[in-house]
């Protein structure tokens, strides 16, 4: 960890198994963000590619800072990828205010 950066933790990729998709908000979220509590951090960073989940995060607090228009390349065709970014006491603050992980039409904070 870079001592200049120790409030920001950057989220790897995963894969949810089809069985377990959509228990992810109800359970693994809240714990996720519970470990980078722990951890010290303050600001979440992720990059995802255009043609995935980048609007479920966005719906989770996320707002993109950048695009990569030549982020990936599948089957010949080129993808554009998000840099996106959420701060983890607007994100808990949103929880405890609306009872719910999503943002729907409210927007989290410019970061």
């Amino acid at each position: 960890m870079l001592p200049a950066r120790k409030h920001v933790v950057e989220m790897r990729r995963c894969v949810i198994e089809p069985a377990h998709r959509g228990k992810f908000l109800l359970d693994g979220w809240e714990r996720a963000l519970a470990k980078v509590r722990d951890m010290g951090c303050e600001l979440i960073a992720i990059d995802v590619r255009d043609d995935g989940p980048h609007e479920l995060w966005r719906r989770l607090g996320f707002q993109s800072y950048g695009l990569l228009p030549d982020y990936a390349r599948v089957a010949g065709r080129s993808i554009s990828g998000h840099y996106m970014c959420a701060r983890l006491d607007e994100i808990i603050e949103h929880h405890e205010r609306t009872g719910s992980w999503l943002f729907t039409d409210e927007q989290p904070a410019a970061h």
